[in-house]
């Protein structure tokens, strides 16, 4: 790291991470990152009385994940006499191995600004994008491994968006012991997106989320529910082109559409001292995204699925 004169500043760093869970042959990777900021308020030529503090900064790096269980790589298996065959003890597979399996990268930049104004407002900006290359994820695979699922490194997803955070200071003390109540805003937005997957497949998951190439992670895919018919009772469904039909076909009617995932996330904190006392309190607020009901699925169907 360096700075100079409280303007400049650089930050840059480099690692080699070994994890021997992994393969033999790609237990290693290779990170690395560069950040800089700018203090412009501490320029010669910077003449803004309200504004106390204006702030750029821009930073680049990779980041591994190796977040996995002891055995992915290595496969498992089961021995004894709950696997016996014709009286003798026995072996089954438990999870198929993947000697090539490795690290997942993340690539991610990073721009910012913070303004601190009228001593009394701290802003902060910052726009992110991040892309994580050979993705760690358990895909099917085809029944003859004897096996259903395999961790394997497939896929890019792209997350990008921006967070606020915001800081008021809504009453100073004069003097040590008064009255103050400052609050602490922040604002986040993420847009993510499956960028690849393996062979452009598509993965179904037990949720009803579907990992869709060009879509959002946590998409829903799912046969809209129609309600009842009024003249019979019978269950009524939506087809793939908007009809309603009497059949469920979770084959040829299931389509994507809404998503799990939030618009907007963030939270707001208040804190007031007073005397050497201090109440903070905190509220947590989450715009947009739905939730998928499983006890509204058995409650408010007939039944049969």
């Amino acid at each position: 790291s360096y700075s100079f004169d409280h303007r400049y500043y650089l930050t840059m760093n480099g690692r080699k991470d070994g994890n021997s869970q992994f393969g033999t042959d790609v237990r290693w990777a290779n990170f690395a990152s560069v950040g800089a900021s700018w203090n412009v308020h501490n320029e010669k030529w910077f003449r803004i009385p309200w504004m106390k503090v204006l702030q750029l900064k821009a930073s680049y790096g990779a980041n591994g994940n190796s977040r996995i269980g002891s055995q992915e790589a290595l496969g498992t298996y089961s021995y004894g006499d709950s696997h016996s065959y014709n009286g003798e003890s026995g072996g089954t597979q438990g999870q198929s191995p993947n000697s090539k399996l490795s690290w997942e990268t993340t690539y991610m930049t990073n721009l910012g600004f913070r303004i601190a104004a009228f001593n009394r407002i701290d802003f902060e900006f910052e726009w992110y994008n991040n892309l994580t290359k050979n993705l760690l994820s358990q895909l099917p695979v085809s029944l003859t491994t004897g096996d259903t699922r395999v961790y394997r490194n497939v896929g890019e997803i792209q997350n990008r968006g921006f967070e606020i955070n915001i800081t008021t200071r809504n009453f100073i003390a004069k003097k040590e012991g008064d009255f103050t109540w400052t609050t602490d805003i922040n604002l986040a937005r993420n847009s993510n997106k499956l960028k690849k997957s393996y062979r452009g497949t598509q993965v179904n998951f037990t949720d009803g989320i579907s990992w869709i190439e060009g879509e959002d992670t946590r998409t829903y895919y799912l046969v809209r529910w129609a309600g009842v018919n009024p003249y019979d009772g019978s269950p009524l469904w939506y087809d793939a082109n908007g009809d309603i039909t009497k059949t469920y076909d979770s084959t040829n009617n299931r389509v994507r559409g809404k998503k799990s995932n939030s618009i907007i996330t963030g939270g707001l904190t208040n804190t007031l001292t007073y005397k050497g006392f201090s109440l903070r309190f905190l509220l947590n607020y989450q715009f947009g995204g739905y939730t998928y009901s499983s006890f509204a699925s058995i409650g408010n169907s007939d039944g049969y699925n």
